[in-house]
């Protein structure tokens, strides 16, 4: 308790401009503090609706979070310079398995070629992702706020995936 007391004292015998700096850092640390309790989980990509909109907004202009698709960010270092794709591409197949699972519960299966290169240890990023799954909508999901990226997420529609 006197660490509190002797902290706040600190901060309110300082200039109001050394005051809002604190308030800053403590804000930024709560939303870190968020981030990390997701990231716990095993949550590469993270939905907006993971995050309050003032952690999620301080997280991407402090360069912690970066904008994927609509909805959709992922974990990233700040000192990225911008059309660095390294966060992206290191979370390329979490972020697939996430944001497919969320999208079609289990119910979602890759391409046979996709599978097989999975399976002999191919696990390069491709630019299309050919996706099939139940309740696709046979449309293209461009994977990037950026186009850096080059990547997307095909997904056709079909009768059943037999992951059920």
């Amino acid at each position: 308790m006197n660490m509190v007391f002797e902290h706040y004292r600190n901060v309110l015998g300082k200039s109001s401009e050394d005051r809002k700096m604190a308030i800053a850092h403590e804000k930024l640390a709560r939303s870190l503090m968020a981030l990390k309790t997701l990231q716990d989980r095993n949550m590469t990509a993270l939905r907006t609706a993971d995050l309050s909109r003032t952690d999620r907004e301080r997280l991407v202009d402090a360069g912690y979070l970066q904008p994927v698709m609509r909805g959709w960010c992922i974990s990233s270092r700040p000192g990225d310079l911008p059309g660095d794709t390294t966060a992206w591409y290191a979370s390329y197949w979490n972020f697939c398995r996430d944001y497919l699972t969320k999208r079609f519960d289990r119910n979602w299966c890759l391409s046979p070629q996709q599978s097989l290169k999975l399976h002999a240890g191919d696990w390069s990023t491709p630019e299309q992702l050919l996706v099939r799954a139940e309740g696709a909508s046979n449309k293209v999901v461009p994977c990037s706020m950026d186009q850096h990226f080059m990547t997307s997420l095909p997904n056709c529609r079909c009768q059943k995936t037999g992951l059920s």
